[in-house]
């Protein structure tokens, strides 16, 4: 009984999500009709995912050198609040997370 219904559902056509072509799937999550349409698939998704992995870089890059200080003048700033270097670091990340 549930072999029937589940022969069924992958009965029904679908739609290739890459050519939109129309297909007739041999099992139940399939959603490109051929090989190469999977394979085409694969390679929009990793450009897409090298291409925003390649945007956080930067994106990380550019917080960081627009917030550098010496390590000079980030201990004297820990003094002035009377913290040690790495309290005074911690604080600050903390401050950063909650902001």
């Amino acid at each position: 009984m549930a072999e029937n219904n589940k022969m069924e559902q992958i009965a029904k056509t679908k739609i290739c999500i890459v050519c939109g072509k129309e297909f007739a799937p041999t099992c139940a999550t399939q959603i490109c009709c051929s090989r190469d349409c999977a394979n085409q698939k694969k390679l929009d998704y990793n450009k897409r995912m090298r291409r925003e992995a390649a945007l956080r870089r930067e994106r990380e890059r550019m917080r960081a050198s627009s917030s550098k200080q010496s390590l000079a003048e980030i201990d004297k700033t820990a003094l002035e609040n009377g913290m040690s270097y790495g309290k005074y670091v911690a604080w600050l990340k903390f401050q950063r997370m909650h902001s």
